[in-house]
């Protein structure tokens, strides 16, 4: 390509009305889509549900109002645990919230229909302790919902340690091949398998700009120092990295992938 082709090219791609064809790609899928294959489960009213590293418990209560389940929703992080009882008590849901590791999970085994695995396993130390303990624990017949990112080839060595230093991430729960031996080793059956790759992150860039407002906070805290100094060491490297992390997701750096897979039922 010639300087006058790549000028000509890239003038037109930033025109307002330039390159309108990606605006006829199918619209990106939301979070909707992980609960869609959960109803395509049909669970029973009163199931038994693990939310595993439930975070602020919202996902916890979503999973007992849809499907009337009971759901148990456990995470090692204090203050996501104080937030999930508070969650859990003013919505009035069957929802219990206890302190717990994913990697050696605290519950007794053949306890659950379903074990709830989204957005959680890049931060396991050890995925294969993580999906055998999925395994132990569920009936046999219940399903794992494993909902993850892993690393493209795009993502660069110094790219990956930023979120191993900023946001506690795990390269080994990043590691695509080494997570789907360690499915297969805990014995679980494939039912569904869905490349999302970027959409989540272009269904929330649509719905309220959350990739173009982490790009502008980068740029604004690399360019400020008082700024970075005002709010503290701590809170500007938790930014950072999930700043990156939403970024990373936009430029296909990191790509989800959305599993069902289920204990056998012998």
């Amino acid at each position: 390509m010639s300087l006058d082709d790549l000028y000509r090219h890239a003038w037109a791609a930033l025109a307002p009305d330039g390159f309108t064809e990606l605006d006829d790609v199918a619209p990106p899928r939301g979070p909707d889509r992980i609960f869609e294959l959960i109803d395509a489960l049909g669970l029973a009213p009163g199931a038994d549900v693990l939310d595993l590293a439930c975070g602020p418990g919202e996902q916890a209560l979503v999973l007992a109002e849809r499907y009337a389940a009971r759901v148990i929703a456990i995470d090692p992080v204090v203050p996501q645990l104080v937030m999930a009882r508070g969650s859990a008590t003013a919505a009035d849901r069957c929802v219990c919230v206890a302190a717990g590791s994913m990697e050696a999970i605290p519950l007794a085994s053949e306890s659950f229909t379903l074990v709830w695995l989204r957005d959680a396993l890049l931060h396991s130390s050890d995925p294969e302790a993580t999906l055998h303990g999925c395994f132990r624990v569920l009936r046999p017949g219940g399903h794992l919902l494993l909902h993850t990112a892993y690393a493209t080839d795009l993502l660069a060595a110094h790219e990956l340690e930023l979120l191993e230093t900023e946001m506690h991430v795990q390269r080994a729960a990043l590691d695509a091949k080494r997570v789907d031996r360690a499915v297969t080793a805990a014995g679980f059956e494939p039912v569904h398998d869905e490349a999302l790759g970027s959409e989540l992150a272009e269904h929330y860039e649509q719905q309220d700009g959350l990739g173009s407002r982490a790009l502008l906070r980068l740029a604004r805290l690399n360019r400020s120092p008082g700024a970075r100094a005002r709010l503290g060491e701590e809170r500007v490297r938790a930014a950072r990295g999930l700043y990156h992390w939403v970024v990373f997701e936009l430029l296909g750096k990191l790509s989800y992938r959305t599993r069902v897979l289920r204990r056998p039922a012998t």
